[in-house]
């Protein structure tokens, strides 16, 4: 039997909410995201702000080391095997553009309701600061 998450997911939000209850966007207002679940249990998700400065060069390795650091802090992807369960997915990382992350298992909940799926992480840390993150997708026709 096919699991409701398999298929294609376009973001809608991205939001950070720290303990003391501040909320912040790291992709900003109207971030960028494509998930996919396919059936023989291998995702991808890519992630990104909407307002990307372009490089000089049209070729990305000619790209000079400051813009090709500004395009990577916008912008996060990983992919791998992932466990799809009823209310929670695993998924095991082997290519990240965040290297510390190849070999992790990332575990995410979830909340399906209707054309949309909602994300949360475990709690975790930002220069000290503890937040959990969640992520509103929409499915793709």
């Amino acid at each position: 039997m096919r699991h409701p998450l398999v298929g294609t997911w376009r973001l809608v939000r991205c939001e950070h909410a720290l303990e003391d209850g501040t909320r912040w966007q790291p992709f900003g207002p109207r971030p960028r995201g494509r998930l996919v679940y396919t059936p023989d249990g291998f995702m991808m998700v890519m992630l990104m702000t909407a307002e990307r400065k372009r490089s000089a060069s049209g070729q990305v390795f000619e790209a000079t080391s400051s813009e090709r650091a500004a395009a990577a802090a916008g912008f996060l992807a990983y992919s791998g095997r992932c466990d799809l369960a009823k209310d929670r997915v695993v998924h095991r990382v082997d290519l990240s553009l965040f290297p510390n992350w190849v070999g992790t298992a990332q575990l995410r909940s979830y909340r399906l309701s209707g054309d949309r799926v909602t994300f949360w992480t475990r709690r975790f840390a930002v220069r000290g600061r503890w937040q959990t993150a969640s992520l509103t997708w929409r499915r793709e026709r």
